[in-house]
């Protein structure tokens, strides 16, 4: 079973609460974040239940979510917001279940929501936090499809607490937490790859206007070795294989290394097999443009070998600055002769190092560094990312970032 969890879609006012129709709604951006977060949500195949707060902010996402997934919605008093003023307990009138199905078409038949729903005095945080492991532990105990979980700042920082998904210190508009049972390896909080970078937000908090770089070393702690910041030569970052959730990663790790070429190995947005699915070009192209921008702010040379599910076309026209290189190429950088590919069955001409990936060797679990007989480095980025100093030929290592979710197979 899986649980996923998510704070509603941006509202233009931070903490306040209203009467009856003057309760807050989403904005122009909350909308569009949530319609983003349902077609993650239906990408990935979900098929469960739309456990929502019952204030409209919550609910009106939840109704965007299932016009993308086709699930039902289920209000629960549990995942509501923190009501820290009594003053405004005293003066809410919330909407009743016959109140919000006038106003959501998707909530399930069988619901069942006592009037009123919300609570009656003032609460803390740990009071918030509370409610909500309640509902989580009898959701756990009884719970047996999968669901996902629309809460606020105070109810969804809480569930991602509980159940121990925290990344970074907001929880962002429409994130994305997932909680999986059956294989807690898969376990992911507070991810936003979803959302173009300038759409991330926390109500009137806006991503852009943050030191994103403070946040991206939160929730990506990478370690760079004291030895590689001190390297003199010219350094060659090699990725490939890239997941659109795990676009942040490479954001910081291009920010700490600060190389003077990338190489890209193919498979931009690795989940979208537009190379075999039809009609995935246009989700295909919405996501690379994001990764193509990180490159961009990179300001170095950009080689990029097109993968089995890439569009080099669409790439070359997006992308003037990156030099497209069909597979098998080989290049001389600073006297070190590169073969740059997409596979290793593409592998025809010699040379001093392979950069390469598309998918792990089978029955191997050791990085193909080498092969007998052979001073060639064989680097395959899907076990890890490189980083190559030249000339002296130092190669240093990163672990790959999981993206924990299997959007297709």
């Amino acid at each position: 079973m899986k649980i996923y969890v998510t704070r509603h879609g941006q509202v233009a006012q931070n903490g306040a609460y209203y009467n009856g129709d003057a309760e807050i709604h989403l904005t122009e951006l909350g909308r569009q974040q949530a319609t983003l977060l349902g077609r993650r949500m239906r990408e990935s195949g979900f098929q469960g239940k739309i456990y929502s707060s019952p204030l409209l902010r919550t609910m009106e996402t939840a109704e965007l979510i299932a016009e993308e997934t086709g699930s039902v919605i289920v209000p629960v008093p549990w995942l509501h917001e923190i009501f820290s003023d009594q003053s405004c307990i005293d003066a809410y009138q919330g909407y009743s279940l016959e109140g919000l199905r006038k106003c959501y078409s998707h909530i399930a038949d069988d619901v069942v929501l006592e009037y009123p729903w919300w609570t009656k005095y003032a609460e803390t945080s740990a009071m918030v936090l509370n409610r909500v492991s309640k509902g989580l532990e009898e959701y756990l105990r009884e719970g047996k499809e999968d669901v996902i979980l629309v809460g606020h700042g105070a109810s969804g920082g809480a569930a991602h607490d509980y159940l121990h998904l925290r990344k970074g210190e907001f929880i962002w508009n429409c994130c994305l937490g997932l909680y999986d049972t059956e294989h807690p390896e898969n376990n992911f909080g507070n991810d936003v790859s979803h959302l173009p970078k300038h759409m991330i937000s926390a109500n009137k908090i806006m991503g852009m206007d943050i030191d994103f770089d403070i946040y991206l070393k939160k929730v990506y702690p990478i370690s760079l070795p004291d030895k590689l910041r001190e390297e003199k030569g010219v350094k060659l970052l090699h990725i490939g294989d890239t997941h659109s959730m795990t676009y942040p990663y490479y954001t910081q790790i291009i920010k700490m290394v600060k190389p003077d070429i990338i190489v890209h190995t193919g498979d931009s947005a690795d989940e979208v097999k537009v190379g075999r699915i039809p009609g995935t070009e246009a989700e295909y192209l919405e996501k690379v443009q994001i990764l193509l921008d990180i490159l961009k702010e990179a300001k170095c040379k950009v080689y990029w070998v097109p993968g089995n599910n890439d569009l080099p076309n669409e790439i070359a026209k997006r992308a003037p600055f990156i030099e497209v290189v069909q597979p098998d190429t080989v290049l001389q950088i600073e006297g070190v002769y590169f073969c740059l590919t997409h596979s290793k069955e593409q592998i025809t001409k010699k040379a001093d190092i392979y950069l390469y990936g598309h998918g792990k060797r089978a029955g191997n679990c050791e990085l193909e560094k080498r092969v007998p007989g052979s001073d060639a480095l064989y680097l395959n980025v899907m076990w890890n990312n490189y980083v190559c100093v030249l000339p002296q030929r130092d190669i240093y290592e990163f672990t790959r970032p999981e993206y924990k979710d299997k959007i297709r197979n």
